[in-house]
């Protein structure tokens, strides 16, 4: 529902979901909406949007620096 609202305050969750689900593709993405949504209730904005959120999840995952396997002694 989330991804279906294409609200700003929803945009950080969406993408924590979309990492934490493994989601990979936007078909995938596609898929939840057409299952949350009933079809005559979407709109093309909704698709921008989960693919934004798509983009940016995996973009921040892969700039998230790593965690130190070497502490200081």
């Amino acid at each position: 529902m989330k991804l279906a609202s294409g609200r700003a305050i929803d945009e950080a969750d969406c993408e924590i979901l979309i990492r934490e689900l493994g989601i990979r593709s936007e078909s995938e993405l596609l898929d939840l909406i057409d299952e949350a949504v009933p079809s005559h209730l979407q709109h093309p904005a909704m698709a921008y949007f989960a693919a934004d959120r798509l983009r940016n999840a995996h973009r921040r995952q892969r700039a998230a620096p790593k965690p130190d396997t070497n502490p200081p002694r």
